[in-house]
């Protein structure tokens, strides 16, 4: 996935958390975030869904962020049945 800053810096992060209202991310970045405009989400198949997004948290230690935000608005069902793979309950 992809982020956008509001000062229109773009860095790369890693969706390790998604839900419809936010998401939880990693990246390597050497300082704090800038405030988000817009996350850009893509899943294995290439599909992606961009969406406004507010940084709500970030915590780092030597360029490791964790890094929480919340859209702005809440992804369909659809968008994120497309992004987040059902897994299937082992027998």
């Amino acid at each position: 996935m992809s982020c956008l800053s509001a000062e229109g810096t773009v860095w790369p992060a890693l969706a390790v958390n998604v839900s419809a209202d936010g998401a939880r991310l990693v990246s390597f970045l050497p300082d704090r975030p800038a405030p988000l405009l817009s996350v850009q989400l893509v899943n294995q198949k290439g599909d992606s869904v961009a969406v406004p997004a507010t940084l709500v948290h970030a915590h780092g230690d030597e360029g490791l962020w964790m890094i929480g935000c919340r859209f702005e608005r809440s992804l369909t069902e659809g968008e994120l049945r497309a992004l987040v793979p059902l897994r299937r309950k082992r027998a």
